[in-house]
Parts: C-alpha cells; structure tokens; sequence
C-alpha cells in the first residue's frame, strides 16, 4: 500500500439527520474544531488518540519528538465537511503531509529502506480503527449538547 494523496478518518456522529444543513454544519465544525485541539494535546504528551495504538516514545534530553520537530505536518491538521453535511474528514489534505502521516502510521509501510524500521506514530485512526474512548465521548457530548440547546 503507497502512500495515499490525502490522509484523514471519517467521523459521522449518530442522531444529526433530523437537523437542518445549516445546523449540520455548526455542529460539524465544532467536532471538527474539538478534535483537532484534542489530537495536537494527546500527540503534544506523546499518547497516540487511537484505540490499541502504541503511545509515542518521546526524544531525551527535551528535544522535540520526530512529529513536532519541524511542525509542517501537526500545523497541517485539519478538517472538512461533506457536501452534504452529515460527516466530517479530519487529517491531512496535503500530499506530502499525507505521506508523513501515513509513514508514521503504517511504520513506513512499503518505503525502500525504512520500512519496519520506525515506530509506529498513529495520529488519526485507519480505516476500521476507531479514536480512543475518550475523544469519542467528547464527540457524544457536543452532539447531545447541541442538540439540547437547539430542540424545536
């Protein structure tokens, strides 16, 4: 499997389909928001947000782990809505940073001479993969209190 061109995970919340696009979309892009800081703070204390992921070996003597040591690919964390607004991608959206991403991920899956050779870094879940218990309740919890605040 190569390095794909755009990285992200797909989150589709429950119980949003009664709501007006409009409405969708506010709700959507406070998860959106929401998960971005909470992944930028699980990888800043080097815990990977995803399930039975390995947590991050952080560097000695304080240097900045391999993820933040430039920035690009954490600075490039983001999410967009569907068309439709009924779901929401969060990764990466540029294709280098795609590729970073990805590396960290699947251990430099068919690199030439690194792949195996790294640990794994998993920022966003694959496919089947879900985000820890944690970040999935802070999800449930904006949703119901959006829906809470907005019952007709």
């Amino acid at each position: 499997m190569s390095a794909p061109d755009e990285f992200f995970y797909r989150v589709k919340p429950e119980d949003i389909e009664g709501l007006k696009k409009k409405d969708r979309a506010e709700l959507l892009d406070q998860i959106g928001e929401y998960l971005k800081f909470t992944i930028l703070d699980f990888v800043g204390e080097s815990v990977s947000p995803v399930v039975k992921s390995p947590n991050f070996k952080p560097k000695k003597n304080d240097e900045p782990s391999v993820l933040d040591a430039e920035g690009d690919l954490l600075n490039s964390l983001d999410f967009r809505l569907s068309k439709d607004k009924t779901y929401l991608e969060i990764g990466f959206f540029e294709e280098l940073q795609a590729a970073k991403a990805f590396g960290h991920a699947s251990r430099m899956e068919d690199h030439p001479w690194l792949e195996n050779k790294v640990p794994r870094r998993q920022i966003i879940p694959f496919e089947g993969q879900k985000f820890k218990a944690e970040i999935r309740d802070g999800i449930d919890s904006i949703v119901q209190e959006f829906l809470d605040a907005n019952k007709d």
